[in-house]
């Protein structure tokens, strides 16, 4: 049972598979009569070597003319490999995967590759797998404001504290989704905030936010903020899902009821970002529907039409008793217009940046109200 595999982008688009790394020395590179055939033009017949000693395992370069790279660092001496690495081969890439079981195979030992793949990997899965591990986050805390500017609810967003990686929830995610841990971290960035807003003593009703890929089950999700909640309670949850995550009715009212029977909100995010969906909404009403940042931005400079459109859309979601949030608010000349086409709720740098908890201390301290 092969232990160690490559995982490699093959063909046109996306397709990723896994080929094994059976046998060892095992020879990469352009001829056919070795142990793993690269068809490229830019790999040498006998471009590099992988070579096992004991439970480790070495990638050296045979002399290739456009080098062997081990997270984008050109290697000249056998080196030392995890589970994790990005490894070239030329402009060819993969990652290694160290596992003792892979359920996707390939049946053949040839790569096929055109272009540059050298973006299309990131780096960072060691480093992110440590973050997890050691739960390498922070939560910071968005204020969501009424049409006064009144503090009525906070989101929370998780950052990242691990030293090697950046900290914004966009870049981790991005390796997050490629090494299969989208949703251990978002169950972690969810666990952190809970568990700092709990020690604050946080009343006020706390945005908590999903990753679409923990719509693919359903019942992790649902046992996972109810295993928060039991171990926070006293806190007020709102749970974000994006609109466009969950593509059946059925689904949806599902979801809607069960997070309901754990006696926390719903909101839908990033409404009206590909589509408006508003019948689902009429069939699975949320509390909140949050309106994306496109449909915000720079609204105030907008022609009369589209500011039109917009209050149509809020008096439609607030005729279903739905609270219409507007995310995104960067200047107080968009707020002016979000207030004049009547937003119950606004959210965005025109009414604070994220911070810790802290920072919103004597607005928090105050009390509750406009719920």
């Amino acid at each position: 049972m092969s232990r160690w595999f490559l995982e490699c982008l093959v063909g046109e688009g996306d397709q990723i598979e896994r080929l094994p790394l059976k046998q060892f020395p095992l020879i990469v590179g352009r001829s056919e009569d070795i142990g793993l055939t690269i068809d490229s033009t830019d790999v040498s017949r006998r471009h590099a070597e992988f070579s096992c000693q004991g439970d480790d395992l070495y990638l050296r370069d045979m002399g290739s003319t456009n080098g062997t790279f081990v997270n984008h660092q050109r290697i000249s001496e056998p080196t030392p490999l995890q589970g994790g690495d990005v490894v070239h081969f030329a402009h060819v890439e993969a990652r290694l995967i160290d596992e003792e079981k892979s359920k996707r195979v390939v049946s053949t030992a040839t790569i096929v590759m055109e272009g540059d793949l050298s973006n299309k990997i990131p780096l960072g899965a060691r480093d992110l797998k440590a973050l997890i591990q050691n739960e390498q986050v922070t939560a910071v805390f968005q204020p969501i404001v009424d049409a006064s500017g009144r503090h009525l609810a906070y989101e929370m967003l998780g950052r990242g504290t691990h030293p090697e990686l950046l900290p914004s929830p966009g870049a981790l995610f991005n390796i997050a989704e490629s090494i299969g841990k989208a949703v251990e971290l978002s169950e972690l960035f969810r666990e952190i905030g809970m568990r700092e807003a709990h020690k604050f003593g946080l009343k006020h009703p706390l945005f908590m936010n999903t990753h679409p890929h923990e719509m693919k089950d359903r019942e992790r999700l649902l046992q996972a903020i109810a295993d928060s909640n039991a171990r926070y309670p006293g806190l007020n949850m709102v749970i974000e899902i994006h609109e466009q995550a969950v593509t059946d009715i059925g689904e949806m009212q599902y979801l809607a009821n069960a997070i309901r029977k754990l006696g926390m909100g719903l909101a839908y995010d990033d409404f009206g970002a590909g589509q408006a969906r508003l019948l689902e909404l009429t069939e699975a009403p949320p509390d909140v529907v949050k309106f994306d940042i496109a449909l915000i931005r720079n609204i105030h400079k907008a022609g009369p039409h589209k500011q039109e459109m917009l209050e149509l859309l809020v008096s439609m979601v607030k005729k279903m008793g739905i609270k219409a949030l507007a995310e995104g608010v960067g200047i107080m000349e968009e707020a002016e217009v979000c207030k004049r086409v009547q937003f119950d709720l606004i959210q965005g740098f025109a009414f604070g940046y994220p911070l810790p908890l802290k920072e919103w201390e004597a607005h928090i301290k105050a009390p509750v109200s406009g719920n």
